[in-house]
């Protein structure tokens, strides 16, 4: 691992993958050059898992929705949010339910079928 404190340095300004191999992280205290973390023994928890499948659905229904712009107009009015923040919205909408569909803003009827 390499630490650069060094503020006017060319590493000073980036941060992110670099070939697949390495990964450059900044701290208030400078740039750390470093090798990407192996996360194939990793476990999650159930609860984390829930979490994951619960975000995955989040996003599934919010692209859905989004995906036409007749209803993704139709969920911003009824959310109260301009068009850009409809996506978001959605999600922390779906989120904040714990994605029972029977709660969530309906068009044409039905909520999207879950993935």
């Amino acid at each position: 691992m390499a630490i650069n404190r060094d503020l006017n340095s060319f590493l000073a300004n980036y941060s992110g993958k670099i070939g697949g191999m390495l990964v450059l992280k900044k701290y208030a205290s400078g740039s750390v050059l470093s090798k990407i973390p192996d996360m194939s023994r990793r476990k999650l928890s159930p609860k984390q898992l829930e979490a994951n499948e619960l975000m995955g659905d989040a996003n599934h229904y919010a692209k859905f929705i989004i995906a036409d712009p007749k209803r993704k107009a139709a969920a911003a009015k009824k959310l109260g949010v301009h068009m850009n923040r409809v996506y978001h919205r959605l999600v922390a909408d779906f989120i904040s339910k714990g994605g029972d569909r029977s709660k969530l803003l309906t068009f044409d009827g039905k909520p999207p079928k879950k993935k």
